[in-house]
């Protein structure tokens, strides 16, 4: 079980989680964006948005079970805990440090990160906060895994990766040649994946960590790495595209339809048949096992963090403090198709080919062209009827004057 955090949240992007965590950061344009977007939570098996919590501005989410999920805040450094649908009040196990990511592999025994160190919950208490990087600058850790109370990874800056055996932590040691590391999510004792900066991702096997030479996206930033199986992990990056790692293998970038402006893709599986995801444009979609469904619209408040215990549970938390669950069952009657409206663009001041383009992409069409002056050598629109800014139903033609 991972959990990302602290540094997606530094680029503006958000990283992911995997079979316990996820984190956060956002946006304001990709906000602004899903705003503008309709909602189809519910079709797609998405609960709608509610409220659960004052954590804003930065989140990280983590579920053992179906009924038990810890969340984190960064902005506002409290946890809050899900049992079976109620949350609790928030609590701020470390006074004024931020919490940057949280792993529970059971109900009993939780992780939460800081950005030099942690704090453990364990059968129902907070233990003191301690210190896993003397030499952190502040704001090196990023993200934790634990698959139980004896073993966890804690990744950061400069590829440090950090080990905790149940009595303490040890490193650091450094892998993916030394890149910023983002998400690190584990299977089991034998096998972990964390990936980062400019696409680098190590894997560990038991023993000991292995890189790569060449990055496995390049040009991007891992946000987020998830692992369902011994052998099989998906990733997000920082601009709509997803990875799957199968039996010793990166399979190429996929973009996925739709993700614009998309920096915080999230991905949490639970097995190799099964990942959820979610992006800062607030869409979701899920992966069977051999591909990836088409992002829909599920929160327009802009999903931070995700974790799915099971195929029929994955909870997400967002930028206002509210959550929802997928469960799976979509609505049987689809959603209608979108009407599109012809929204007449400004024209004034373009040629007639840019003018055609710009109502098209409006779906509107170009209609009556008037001159002006009968031999005119630019001919620039001066004036159009309807004028601009109005909606009107698609295809409606629009007159322009041009001179």
């Amino acid at each position: 079980m991972q959990s990302m955090g602290y540094g997606a949240r530094r680029r503006g992007l958000t990283v992911a989680s995997a079979k316990g965590c996820g984190v956060a950061a956002f946006a304001l344009v990709a906000a602004l964006l899903v705003l503008a977007s309709p909602s189809v939570a519910g079709a797609s098996g998405w609960s709608k948005p509610v409220r659960y919590s004052a954590i804003e501005d930065g989140v990280s989410v983590s579920c053992a079970t179906e009924s038990f999920c810890m969340a984190v805040g960064f902005e506002l450094p409290d946890a809050v805990i899900y049992r079976a649908g109620t949350w609790s009040a928030p609590v701020e196990p470390e006074k004024g440090n931020p919490l940057t990511s949280v792993s529970c592999p059971s109900e009993e025994f939780c992780v939460a990160l800081t950005p030099t160190g942690g704090v453990i919950y364990e059968k129902g208490s907070w233990g003191k906060p301690f210190v896993i990087d003397n030499r952190a600058n502040g704001n090196d850790l990023r993200s934790v895994s634990c698959i139980s109370s004896s073993f966890c990874f804690a990744v950061g800056v400069q590829g440090k990766v950090f080990t905790y055996n149940g009595t303490g932590w040890t490193g650091p040691v450094h892998v993916a040649q030394e890149r910023e590391l983002n998400s690190v999510s584990c299977f089991s004792t034998s096998f972990c994946v964390t990936g980062g900066q400019e696409g680098y991702v190590a894997v560990y096997n038991g023993s000991s960590w292995s890189s790569p030479s060449t990055s496995v996206d390049p040009g991007q930033f891992i946000a987020s790495v998830s692992c369902g199986a011994p052998a099989f992990c998906a990733a997000g990056d920082n601009s709509g595209g997803v990875l799957t790692y199968s039996r010793g293998a990166w399979s190429s970038r996929l973009h996925l339809p739709g993700l614009v402006l998309s920096y915080n893709v999230q991905v949490s599986c639970h097995s190799e048949s099964f990942c959820a995801g979610v992006s800062a444009d607030g869409r979701g979609w899920t992966f069977n096992g051999s591909s990836w469904s088409t992002p829909v619209i599920v929160d327009p408040n802009v999903p931070l963090a995700l974790s799915c215990p099971s195929t029929t549970f994955c909870l997400a938390a967002d930028i206002s403090g509210k959550y929802l669950t997928y469960s799976g069952e979509a609505s049987s009657t689809p959603p209608p198709p979108p009407v599109l409206k012809c929204r007449v663009p400004k024209l004034r001041g373009k040629t007639l080919t840019q003018a055609r383009k710009l109502l098209t992409k409006s779906h509107c069409k170009l209609g009556k062209v008037t001159q002006s002056r009968r031999h005119a050598k630019h001919r620039l629109v001066i004036s159009e009827r309807p004028g601009a800014g109005k909606t009107l139903p698609s295809g409606t033609k629009i007159a322009v004057k041009v001179r």
